[in-house]
């Protein structure tokens, strides 16, 4: 039985090509058009398909470092 995504001490999801940006949200960054501030360290990711999704403060940092 899959129980959901396996955390890494560095916070990286197990999953190729996917990024675990809160513990409720995976999310493919390649999908990602735009990014914007959401305070607190937070960003909002709004997706190709139209969807938003809030990343936490340490999911954040890995989308921050990963596509810049």
């Amino acid at each position: 039985m899959w129980s959901g995504p396996r955390w890494r001490s560095s916070r990286t999801c197990s999953i190729p090509g996917a990024s675990c940006v809160h513990r409720s949200a995976i999310v493919n960054l390649d999908r990602v058009v735009r990014a914007e501030p959401a305070g607190g360290g937070r960003l909002l990711l709004h997706m190709e398909a139209g969807g938003v999704v809030q990343a936490s403060r340490a999911g954040a940092k890995l989308v921050r470092e990963q596509l810049l």
